[in-house]
C-alpha cells in the first residue's frame, strides 16, 4: 500500500509501506526509460526506412528525451551532476546512432569502431552511476546497458531486414528491460534519500549484504536480473 508517513517508520518495519513520493519516482523513472526505448526504435525506422524524418526524430531524442532525464537527475543531485549525466547520456545515444548509420551503410570497419565506442560509453556511464550513488552497482548498470545495446542492435537489424515480426518480439523485450532499468534507477534514488536511523542497516544495503528494496518491493526492484 501507499503510506503518508514513511519517514516515521523504521527501515524494514513494513515491507508493504512506501510513500506516494517514492511511487512517483518509480513511475517517472519507468516512463523515462520507456520513452527512450520508443524514440530509439523510431530513430531506427528513420535510419533504415524513413530518412525524411531522421533529423526531427534524432533531435527529439537527443535534445528532448535527454533533457527529461536531466530534469529528473537535477532534482536529486543538482545541476552540476545532472549536466555530467546529460553529457554521458548524450554521448551514449550518439554512439548508438552511429552504429545504426554504419549498419545502414554496411560499412564493416565503421560498424566495428562504432560498436566498440558504444560499449566504452556504456562502461563510463556505469562508472558514473556507481560514483554518484552507492546504491547503484557498476556491474549491474553495465549488465543492464550491455543488454540494452544488444537488444537495440538486434532490433535495428530486424528493421533493416524487414523482419517486422521479429522486430516486434525484440521490442517487447526492450520494453521489459526499460521497466527494469527504470525500477533500478528509482531504487537507488529512493535508497539514497531515505532517512536512515540505522547506520548499520544503511551500510549493509550499500554493500549488498542486505537487499532492502527487494524486501520492500518484492519482485519490483530485484538486485540482479537479466531479460532473456
Amino acid at each position: 500500500m501507499i503510506g503518508k508517513n514513511r519517514s516515521q517508520i523504521e527501515p524494514g518495519a513494513d515491507s508493504n509501506f512506501i510513500t506516494f513520493e517514492q511511487m512517483s519516482i518509480i513511475a517517472n523513472s519507468q516512463r523515462l526509460w520507456m520513452q527512450l526505448a520508443i524514440w530509439i526504435r523510431d530513430l531506427s525506422y528513420t535510419v533504415f526506412r524513413d530518412s525524411e524524418r531522421k533529423a526531427i526524430t534524432f533531435n527529439r531524442l537527443y535534445q528532448g528525451v535527454t533533457m527529461d532525464f536531466y530534469n529528473m537527475i537535477s532534482i536529486f543531485y543538482g545541476n552540476e551532476i545532472a549536466q555530467q549525466f546529460l553529457n554521458l547520456f548524450s554521448n551514449f545515444i550518439l554512439n548508438l546512432w552511429n552504429v545504426m548509420e554504419s549498419l545502414n551503410e554496411n560499412n564493416q570497419k565503421a560498424i566495428n569502431t562504432n560498436t566498440v565506442q558504444l560499449y566504452q560509453s556504456a562502461n563510463v556511464f556505469a562508472q558514473f552511476f556507481s560514483r554518484i550513488n552507492l546504491y547503484w552497482d557498476e556491474a549491474q548498470w553495465k549488465s543492464l546497458l550491455y543488454q540494452y545495446i544488444r537488444m537495440k542492435i538486434d532490433n535495428a537489424l530486424a528493421i533493416a531486414a524487414k523482419d517486422f515480426e521479429r522486430e516486434a518480439v525484440v521490442f517487447d523485450r526492450i520494453q521489459n528491460l526499460a521497466i527494469l532499468m527504470g525500477n533500478y534507477m528509482a531504487r537507488g534514488i529512493i535508497a539514497r534519500n531515505l532517512p536512515w536511523n540505522d547506520e548499520e542497516a544503511a551500510n549493509q544495503v550499500a554493500s549488498g549484504s542486505l537487499d532492502y528494496f527487494t524486501y520492500i518491493f518484492g519482485s519490483l526492484c530485484p538486485k540482479e536480473q537479466t531479460i532473456s
